[in-house]
């Protein structure tokens, strides 16, 4: 990857980090401020359930912004946007899309395909269930 495109993607991934840490900062601090005088039962129940939702989206911040150093690491020892499994070189494309990624698409389809099958049902499979009414065809109703 060229000079250019790996500063593009380290002044990305660097903002994105700082981003998120005063993002994580401001949370931090108000929840600490928070609803000492809660006048009532169900406003401190309010309050209690904001904060955990509030805790909960933190917690997967934390690790964006883990994968993210992670990611300005890799840049530094000079490996990034090398695939983890192959070898190969992962897409700009792909990095600034997903700029913490180790795999390249490619790696990344498989890695996902082997085993799992789409929720959606297949159209060969449907059968129009008034199709034995019809046809007189399958059950013991005609």
């Amino acid at each position: 990857m060229g000079k250019r495109r790996l500063h593009i993607i380290k002044r990305h991934l660097a903002e994105r980090a700082r981003a998120l840490q005063e993002s994580i900062d401001r949370s931090i601090l108000s929840i600490k401020k928070g609803g000492d005088s809660l006048p009532d039962l169900y406003d401190l129940a309010a309050s209690e359930s904001a904060v955990s939702t509030e805790l909960a989206i933190r917690e997967r911040d934390r690790f964006l912004l883990l994968s993210l150093r992670e990611a300005l690491g890799r840049i530094e020892k000079g490996s990034y946007g090398t695939c983890e499994r192959c070898g190969g070189a992962i897409a700009f494309e792909r990095l600034m899309a997903s700029p913490a990624t180790t795999v390249c698409i490619e790696c990344k389809t498989e890695e996902e395909s082997p085993g799992k099958r789409s929720m959606a049902p297949n159209p060969a499979d449907r059968r129009d269930p008034f199709e034995t009414f019809r046809t007189g065809k399958g059950g013991r109703m005609r």
